[in-house]
C-alpha cells in the first residue's frame, strides 16, 4: 500500500531488528545497501506491533548511514528539475543545532537536503552547484520535537528555476506546514552529481548529525499531494503504533 502511494519510489528504508553494520532498502529487489557508522544492533528498539523498529541517532556520536550515489537519486540534470518528495518518520530531539533527516550533499556535489534547522524548523534546500544558488522552503515556526511525527516535503518542479522555492511544500503528520520560500534568480536546476545519499548526516558524514530516532525514510520521483502525505501518515502511524 505504501509503495502504491509513493509511486516511482527511489529509496525506502525501514529500521529492522537484527540489522548490524548494514541494512537493505525496500524499494527494489535486492535493494540498496545502507552502511552504518558502526554496529547499530544496540540502537534498535521495537516500535509497534507489526515488527517495526526505531533506530536512535546521537549527534555527539556522529551516527549516520550512507548508500552510494546512483543516477536515480538525483532529480536534476543541470537544465531542468524533476519532481520529488521525501517522507521520514522521526522523533527529533530538541537541540540547538542543525539535524539532518536525509541528504545528498557534499561541499562540491550539492543536490538536496531535508533538515531541522538550529531554530527547530523543517527545511528543504536544493542546490545548483554551478551557480551556487540555494533556493529553499523553511517552516514559519518550530516543528514538533520529542515525539514521533511524519515529516514530509514535495518539490513539484512545476516552474523551477528562479522560483523553485515556490514549488516546495512542507508537511507534518500529513498536513501542510506554514512556510516561506527563499528563491534565487541564479538558480537553474540541480545537477546529477556524485555525492552519496545519507541518513542522519550531510557532507560525507562530517556534520549536521541527527539527534533522535528514525523509523522510516522514503524518497520518490513523484510530487506527492496533500492527500498522499495524509495517506502515508495514516499507514505509517498504524504500522508503527504511534499517535496520528
Amino acid at each position: 500500500n505504501l509503495l502504491a502511494i509513493l509511486g516511482d519510489c527511489r529509496f525506502l528504508w525501514f529500521a529492522k531488528q537484527g540489522d548490524t553494520t548494514t541494512s537493505t532498502s525496500e524499494e527494489t529487489s535486492p535493494g540498496r545497501t545502507i552502511t552504518w557508522d558502526g554496529d547499530i544492533s544496540g540502537r534498535l528498539t521495537a516500535l509497534g506491533g507489526f515488527g517495526g523498529a526505531a533506530l536512535t541517532f546521537a549527534s555527539a556520536s556522529s551516527q549516520y548511514g550512507t548508500t552510494p550515489d546512483t543516477a536515480n537519486l538525483s532529480f536534476g540534470d543541470g537544465l531542468v528539475d524533476q519532481a520529488f518528495s521525501v517522507v521520514a518518520l522521526a522523533n527529533v530531539t530538541n537541540t540547538a543545532a542543525i539535524r539532518t533527516l536525509c541528504s545528498k550533499w557534499t561541499t562540491s556535489n550539492r543536490e538536496y537536503e531535508f533538515i531541522f534547522t538550529g531554530s527547530d524548523k523543517l527545511e528543504l534546500i536544493v542546490a545548483d552547484q554551478s551557480s551556487g544558488a540555494l533556493p529553499l522552503r523553511l517552516a514559519d515556526s518550530a516543528n514538533t520535537q520529542g515525539s514521533w511525527r511524519l515529516f514530509g516535503t514535495t518539490y513539484t518542479a512545476a516552474t523551477g528555476g528562479a522560483t523553485a522555492g515556490d514549488d516546495m511544500t512542507l508537511y507534518q503528520d500529513g498536513a501542510v506546514v506554514a512556510s516561506t520560500a527563499t528563491n534565487n534568480a541564479g538558480y537553474v536546476a540541480m545537477e546529477g552529481l556524485a555525492s552519496a545519499f545519507e541518513l542522519g548526516s550531510f557532507t560525507a558524514n562530517t556534520g549536521q548529525f541527527l539527534d533522535g530516532s528514525l523509523a522510516m525514510v522514503a524518497v520518490t520521483a513523484r510530487a506527492l499531494s496533500a492527500t498522499d502525505h495524509a495517506s502515508v501518515n495514516a499507514l505509517c502511524k498504524n504500522f508503527f503504533g504511534v499517535p496520528t
